[in-house]
């Protein structure tokens, strides 16, 4: 499986770096943690490396 695809089929639509940042605010949130800009350019790093 792709990393931040949807399914786990080869060519898989890719999950969009927004809604990366989006699910990990709101589960973030449930634990009262902000995400912050160094946490969304962890984020980004991995969404483009891997």
């Amino acid at each position: 499986m792709e990393n931040f695809s949807w399914g786990g089929m080869k060519d898989d639509e890719r999950f969009r770096l927004d809604k990366v940042y989006e699910v990990a605010e709101r589960a973030m949130a449930r634990r009262k943690v902000t995400l912050t800009e160094q946490d969304k350019a962890v984020l980004k790093h991995i969404f483009d490396t891997y």
